[in-house]
């Protein structure tokens, strides 16, 4: 399994740097050390190391979604589930930063954002035929995932207590102000 996650780590290396149309997989074995037909062991092409890494993103946003939404918006904020979002910003945010970022794939953004929008129309029971509530899902979509790319971007500074912080009244002015009306 060594081999598998070296391969992957040399992808988001190079991810980071180019579009994925431009990464061979000569370049990225190089990277990671291995000759190039032991990636055809785990991947058919870089796409489908690209979609393997979507889906396993997917699983685990679908897992730990409740704990952010229930740290976001209900306040509901343990250590348990504060050591949760750290670990998950720590392990998903430089991904999310290249997939989010200039290099990144709009398909993913888009399947992000549905994914995202879903859980809060269900969270807050919220009528799909009202504008305002679709307004304010789509401004705290889009706010909030551009909020964690400039966290990351300056994580040796900022911590998931100042994003927490920062982000936390405006979701509550948004979204249960909203949900009480």
């Amino acid at each position: 399994m060594f081999t598998k996650e070296n391969i992957i780590i040399a992808f988001w290396e190079i991810y980071r740097e180019k579009s994925i149309n431009k990464i061979t997989i000569k370049e990225l074995m190089d990277k990671a050390g291995y000759h190039r037909s032991v990636f055809y062991t785990y991947f058919k092409d870089i796409y489908d190391l690209l979609e393997q890494e979507q889906e396993d993103f997917f699983v685990q946003i679908d897992k730990f979604l409740p704990y952010i939404l229930n740290c976001f918006f209900l306040n509901q904020e343990d250590k348990y589930t504060l050591q949760k979002l750290k670990a998950f910003f720590s392990m998903y945010a430089p991904k999310l930063y290249v997939l989010l970022g200039e290099h990144g794939d709009m398909s993913f953004q888009f399947k992000l954002k549905e994914k995202i929008r879903k859980n809060i129309y269900k969270f807050f029971h919220l009528d799909k035929n009202d504008l305002k509530a679709e307004l304010a899902v789509e401004f705290f979509i889009n706010g909030h995932l551009n909020a964690l790319l400039y966290m990351y971007k300056y994580r040796d500074r900022l911590s998931i207590e100042d994003y927490l912080e920062i982000v936390r009244p405006v979701i509550n002015n948004i979204f249960v102000l909203k949900n009480r009306q």
